[in-house]
């Protein structure tokens, strides 16, 4: 079979590939680029790297897209970190070594041997492996938090350990502590206390000091109970509820608790290109119940202001049919001939033609009102240009940026979303994942803001950022208990 292997992360995932090479060569097996036609792909990565890089996202993309019927599958610590994420990508998942050569033999049928990445070709019963070395694991994690404290790279720490146990670097023991290294430095990222980054192709990190005297929020907490003080919660969509088409753990309970204690919420999101029955129809796919009056977009919010602020005037509108159907709906007047006002949302149907016409009404000076700023929208095979890439062609021949911006960070949509909600700002909160817009969103406009960690933002981000949100969350799951 032509097998191709895919390599992101440190010395260790390098190693643990190495080892798979040549037990693959050993079956008799070819190895391919990962960018050519194979049988099978792998992509060996660890969980610092897929959880803070998309690119890791996008090459088991590019894999399937490659091999739509083929195998695609994804070893190392993320494969048991982030099985929603692996699977809702269409790969399968391998987990440890027992797993990894479990995935070897089912290429071609075979009953193997365990199998244990390596330096060297090493073959183990992994129960005795396990039983062996569990208090050393423990050791081990209670040495890393001294050795971490310091900046520090991947071969570095593993070396200290060596010395600090006056143990022989033989495979087992390389793989088990750098194993333990990878697994305790993601715990502490998600945690907030490490910044982990990689550098080419090594993994560095170091402490990050937590400032909770400066009002920075604390991971997982909700001392003051703002939570309990609020009436509606504005929440993001993708990253924040689900990913791709699977929920994120205990986002439908997060939901169902917040019915339970007489709230309410509702799904906010930039995107213009999708209706609300769009999303209506993908959440009943996804075992949820919930009608359009749980869902605002940012062309609905687009339509409450021109109705408000330039009420009958007649609109050229660069978008696609499901949102010209929106706006005709709500009785907007929509005119490609002698039109008054100019409205660009995400057009997934734009061409050189409606290119053209657009720049030449931006350029004669009419009003341009824009849906959202978002400049990429993330899809299944990676980013595709989103509004804010229209506004940029337009400001390249025109001259001009939109007049204003409806869809989050902004104001507007803020707005509409309390019009709808009936709630005051101050009892409502924005629930999401990224920093720049959802946050940005709730803090500039009086709501309360609540980051989640499940989906752009890490951590280490938010200690970078201007833009802070009240509190801090790994997912909504954990937000549960605050309700």
């Amino acid at each position: 079979m032509d097998i191709a292997i895919y390599t992101l992360g440190c010395k260790v995932n390098q190693v643990e590939t190495q080892a798979m090479e040549r037990e693959l060569l050993g079956r008799g097996h070819r190895l391919v680029d990962f960018d050519g036609p194979a049988d099978a792909y792998i992509v060996n990565t660890c969980t610092v790297t897929a959880v803070s890089d998309k690119k890791c996202r996008n090459i088991i993309r590019r894999a399937r897209k490659r091999a739509p019927d083929g195998v695609v599958a994804v070893c190392g610590c993320y494969a048991q970190t982030g099985p929603e994420a692996v699977a809702a990508l269409g790969a399968d998942l391998v987990s440890g070594s027992a797993g990894r050569m479990a995935f070897l033999d089912r290429l071609e049928g075979l009953e193997g041997r365990l199998f244990i990445p390596s330096h060297g070709e090493v073959r183990t019963d992994i129960s005795l492996t396990v039983k062996k070395n569990r208090e050393k694991v423990f050791e081990i994690a209670d040495l890393l938090k001294d050795i971490c404290k310091e900046e520090a790279g991947t071969e570095e720490v593993i070396q200290k350990v060596f010395d600090r146990y006056g143990l022989v670097m033989d495979a087992n023991q390389y793989v088990l502590v750098g194993a333990t290294l990878r697994s305790y430095l993601s715990w502490m990222k998600g945690l907030g206390e490490m910044d982990v980054s990689f550098r080419g192709n090594r993994l560095w990190w170091h402490s990050t000091e937590r400032k909770d005297d400066a009002g920075h929020a604390r991971l997982n907490q909700d001392k003051d109970g703002l939570l309990k003080n609020i009436d509606c919660f504005a929440l993001d969509m993708d990253g924040t509820i689900y990913l791709g088409e699977r929920w994120i753990d205990g986002a439908r309970e997060f939901l169902e608790e917040i019915e339970k204690r007489g709230k309410r919420y509702l799904f906010l999101t930039n995107n213009s290109s999708k209706s609300p029955d769009v999303y209506v129809e993908k959440l009943k796919r996804m075992g949820l119940e919930a009608g359009t009056d749980k869902i605002v977009t940012s062309g609905q919010a687009t339509v409450f202001y021109l109705k408000k602020h330039y009420p009958g005037k007649r609109v050229f509108l660069l978008g696609n049919d499901l949102l010209k159907k929106e706006f005709e709906e709500e009785g907007v007047v929509l005119d490609e001939e002698n039109p008054e006002i100019v409205v660009t949302a995400f057009d997934t149907t734009l061409d050189y033609g409606k290119m053209c016409r657009v720049c030449d009404l931006v350029r004669a000076g009419l009003p341009y009102i824009a849906t959202h700023p978002d400049y990429n929208c993330p899809t299944e095979d990676g980013f595709i240009p989103d509004a804010g890439a229209i506004h940029a062609f337009i400001h390249a021949s025109a001259g001009r940026y939109p007049d204003r911006v409806i869809g989050k960070p902004n104001g507007d949509i803020i707005d509409y979303l309390l019009e709808r909600a009936g709630t005051e700002r101050g009892r409502t909160a924005m629930v999401g994942d990224r920093l720049y817009t959802d946050i940005a969103a709730g803090r500039n406009h009086g709501l309360k803001s609540v980051l989640v960690l499940s989906g752009e933002a890490s951590a280490g981000d938010v200690e970078k950022s201007e833009v802070k949100p009240d509190l801090v969350f790994q997912s909504v799951r954990e937000m549960i208990p605050y309700l």
